[in-house]
């Protein structure tokens, strides 16, 4: 059935198989995404609807990327937890194409599809305050006149609202480690609380409702903290691989899939990252436009149905938009590379 494998010795620093896996993910977003954008906000995917919806095509996959984020950047925490080059490293990251993405949507998306004349829509301070607040990571949905015709009105670009989430367990990991939390003798320590909130989940959703989308992003987070803290005693296989798989499955079939999926899903995308042999086709540019994918799959799907006069088949909206949301990632990450590195000299 294979030989066990130490997570520790597999990390070498570079893995093409994250790429890939993050790469397919952003295209199940765009997909589950089509549901909800052609047939209106209560429609979910497929997949949803099978498993009763105990798992989301777009949670899952958002899930996922957290789990990469919370093993990567605890691992560049280790290696350089200055406040000002850790919180640059991730800005750089994350805000260039967020603001050109932002830039397109207000100043070429909202003109051409808005459903009122450009002078009522820049009269208007609803692209301003969509241009500012997304800028800062503060998430807003709608500027006024633009898609409010679409079946799925209630946000332009629903992706955005996984960011502030993101860029707040930096900040939590970043403290934790300064208060040496995330460390091999002390994280431990904190698996009980973990433990005892999973299993009684419930009732702090009660108490804290707005927040259980939030939840399962600070998990998988964690979980990814936890991975590579101890990537030197946890041991991958192919037997665990199946066990979790079935796991998974058994939790689907009698409805507690919620309360072990932080457990057994991070295990299985640690043995599809780590332990099987690196794709060689994970090199390719293409599998490195996961976030400009993330960030412009929604809003194309919009501009898509747009067109299609508010009515289509999901299936066609996802292929359409993943289509034109590829080409347009190529060329974010192009503008946002250039201009980083046109700001970075020109500091020096």
């Amino acid at each position: 059935m294979g030989s066990r494998k130490v997570l520790g010795n597999l990390f070498n620093g570079k893995c093409t198989n994250i790429s890939v896996i993050k790469f397919v993910l952003a295209l199940l977003v765009i997909f589950s995404h089509s549901y909800a954008i052609c047939l209106g906000i209560d429609e979910v995917d497929p997949v949803s609807k099978i498993t009763n919806n105990q798992l989301s095509l777009g949670n899952f996959s958002v899930c996922i990327f957290l789990l990469f984020s919370g093993f990567l950047i605890t691992r560049s925490l280790e290696r350089d937890n200055y406040v000002l080059s850790f919180f640059r490293k991730r800005i750089v990251k994350i805000i260039p194409p967020l603001f050109l993405t932002i830039l397109f949507t207000v100043f070429i998306v909202g003109p051409l599809f808005c459903e009122c004349s450009i002078v009522d829509y820049f009269s208007n301070c609803s692209w301003l305050l969509y241009l500012v607040k997304n800028t800062f990571l503060i998430t807003t949905h709608t500027i006024k006149g633009l898609f409010e015709g679409n079946i799925y009105y209630q946000s332009i670009n629903g992706s955005l609202w996984t960011l502030p989430v993101e860029f707040l367990c930096y900040i939590g990991c970043f403290v934790a480690f300064k208060l040496g939390i995330v460390k091999r003798n002390t994280l431990k320590y904190t698996l009980p609380l973990f433990l005892v909130i999973i299993l009684f989940k419930s009732h702090v959703y009660n108490f804290f409702p707005s927040i259980v989308p939030i939840f399962p992003l600070l998990f998988f987070f964690y979980i990814g903290a936890i991975y590579y803290v101890y990537r030197d005693k946890i041991i991958l296989s192919t037997q665990g691989f199946i066990v979790s798989i079935l796991v998974l499955i058994t939790g689907i079939i009698f409805n507690f899939y919620s309360y072990v999926v932080v457990f057994f899903l991070p295990y299985i995308v640690m043995y599809l990252a780590f332990y099987i042999p690196q794709w060689s086709f994970g090199k390719k540019k293409i599998f490195s436009l996961s976030y400009e994918i993330y960030l412009l799959g929604f809003l194309i799907q919009q501009i898509v149905i747009y067109c299609f006069n508010g009515s289509m088949n999901p299936i066609l909206n996802f292929l359409i938009a993943t289509s034109i949301t590829i080409c347009l990632a190529y060329v974010l990450n192009y503008i946002s590379n250039f201009a980083v590195k046109c700001f970075i000299k020109e500091k020096r």
